[in-house]
């Protein structure tokens, strides 16, 4: 029996996710662990983990961040930038059913809290959804 670490509940929600068909097809960008390429401007979810604890039964936490470009929009003559909720809505409605509520053989995992974060300087929103992990050492298998 190993302690679980945070590359496990990382490669947990990378596999989840990435298997997941509609979710490909949904976005336009990619599914990556740790960081998104530089720059990007597409539709990406990125997983993160925070923490694992040590002990028979082990505490984590992880993010599943679901990136939207701002769009454009007008008002009183004036454009500005503000979030894209259609696409970031829709995209959640995937992701968020793919994390609720998940028994694995060692492990589970629910949706402790969900936020939407902006980001001015590359003008973008995000999703997070904070993932509360527990892995159980007695019923390890790998």
């Amino acid at each position: 029996m190993s302690n679980k670490t945070t590359f496990d509940q990382d490669e947990i929600l990378f596999q989840l996710l990435n298997g997941s068909s509609a979710l490909k097809a949904a976005i336009t960008g990619g599914i990556y662990i740790g960081v998104r390429p530089d720059n990007s401007q597409l539709e990406d979810v990125v997983i993160n983990s925070v923490v694992v604890a040590d002990g028979s039964i082990q505490l984590g936490v992880a993010n599943v961040n679901i990136h939207v470009a701002d769009m454009d929009v007008t008002s009183g003559g004036k454009t500005y930038k503000a979030p894209n909720i259609s696409r970031l809505k829709a995209i959640t409605s995937i992701v968020y059913p793919l994390v609720e509520d998940v028994v694995g053989t060692y492990y589970v995992f629910f949706v402790e809290n969900q936020n939407t974060i902006r980001e001015p300087e590359i003008k973008q929103h995000y999703v997070n959804l904070r993932i509360r992990f527990e892995f159980h050492a007695s019923q390890y298998s790998q």
